[in-house]
């Protein structure tokens, strides 16, 4: 027919990107930190979060082989960070004493560990959930 427009058909498209479900990146902590570098995390989590295509931050600290109160002080206000951004973060590869510094001061229960942990598991990615991976701590970066 002339003039006719051809319209998509009205179903339900289920299958397109991105999933429901949370939106995680991937951050690597390699090694010790300074107070420069959690100023520097704390930016690029605000920075990540404020996309609004990142809901769920997933800070691997396996390379934090001997953690301090300064570990313990970046993963709280990576937390507060988050939580101001209206998102949230959770911890993978935590060492033993990681998670016994975070019981001694309390925080075990304000940030979430995962892989083997007693307050959940990440080894798999979840139903819906969307990975990307973010490169570790760039200790040039400038805070901000």
């Amino acid at each position: 027919m002339a003039g006719s427009v051809d319209h998509p058909p009205s179903t339900p498209r289920s299958g397109l990107w991105p999933p429901p479900g949370p939106h995680t990146v991937v951050v690597v902590v390699d090694g010790a930190l300074s107070r420069r570098d959690i100023a520097g995390l704390c930016a690029g989590a605000r920075r990540l979060l404020a996309t609004g295509k990142v809901d769920l931050i997933t800070y691997d600290v396996g390379a934090v082989v001997e953690p301090d109160v300064l570990a313990i002080e970046a993963l709280a206000r990576l937390q507060l960070t988050a939580r101001r951004m209206a998102g949230s973060i959770r911890v993978r590869h935590a060492s033993s004493e990681l998670r016994d510094l975070l019981d001694m001061v309390g925080l075990r229960c304000v940030v979430p560990l995962c892989d083997g942990s007693p307050l959940g598991s990440c080894g798999q990615v979840e139903e819906g959930e969307q990975v990307r991976v973010d490169e570790g701590v760039d200790r040039g970066d400038a805070a901000g």
